[in-house]
């Protein structure tokens, strides 16, 4: 199939055509030329673009997420005015966009049901790009964890970003522990197990014999 003849309305027509054109390019006599590490890079770089148009295509077959003349939102406000708005967001593949409509009204916040569809992030990140920053994160520093992503995905992400994003992820950390107490509480209050303390408050006995005359002077009972 020529990748030139596909039409435009065909879904995917823009990953396919790049896609032959990359497996064209692997017949060419230049590349056949061309040594392991530098094929890995070619593949690698047109694989990842290839990756990005099937992500920005599927999404944009899914329709801009019009359902209706109207949107009333949890404020009980009804938003009636439409229109259509194009946002980018940066993936694991690359940046792609994303067409979605908005339901407004005046005084309000406009309403995006694609967004809701779709689980969108509040940032222009996506939560693929999200987990890995905090898995990076957590291995090194935020400059090293920047030049991983870049290196893995091609996404540059300027390193105040990065530390809101690793920020954010840490957000539930003490609410996480807290449940995880409650819930092993309950489990040992299941099983009628009760666990009990006792201390005596007299504080930690120490052999005086090796002690300064002054420290043994000090220290006349274990209370001390």
């Amino acid at each position: 199939m020529d990748a030139q003849v596909l039409p435009a309305e065909k879904p995917f027509h823009g990953s396919i055509e790049r896609f032959f054109e990359l497996t064209t390019k692997l017949q060419s006599k230049d590349v056949m030329k061309m040594h392991l590490g530098s094929l890995e890079s070619l593949i690698e770089g047109e694989g990842r673009e290839i990756q990005r148009l099937m992500l920005e295509e599927h999404i944009g077959l899914r329709g801009p997420g019009n359902v209706g003349e109207s949107v009333e939102g949890s404020d009980n406000v009804l938003r009636s005015h439409k229109r259509i708005r194009s946002i980018g967001l940066k993936t694991i593949f690359g940046e792609i966009q994303i067409e979605r409509t908005q339901y407004g009204k005046p005084g309000h916040t406009s309403l995006t049901p694609k967004e809701a569809l779709l689980n969108l992030p509040q940032c222009s990140y996506s939560h693929g790009v999200q987990r890995r920053i905090a898995l990076e994160v957590a291995k090194g520093s935020h400059d090293e964890a920047i030049a991983s992503i870049e290196a893995q995905t091609g996404v540059r992400i300027p390193k105040r970003q990065a530390e809101e994003i690793a920020q954010s992820k840490a957000r539930d950390f003490d609410a996480f522990y807290e449940r995880r107490g409650v819930l092993a509480l309950r489990e040992i209050t299941k099983e009628n197990d009760l666990l009990i303390l006792s201390t005596d408050g007299k504080g930690v006995a120490m052999r005086k014999d090796d002690l300064r005359e002054l420290t043994k002077n000090v220290l006349k009972t274990r209370r001390s």
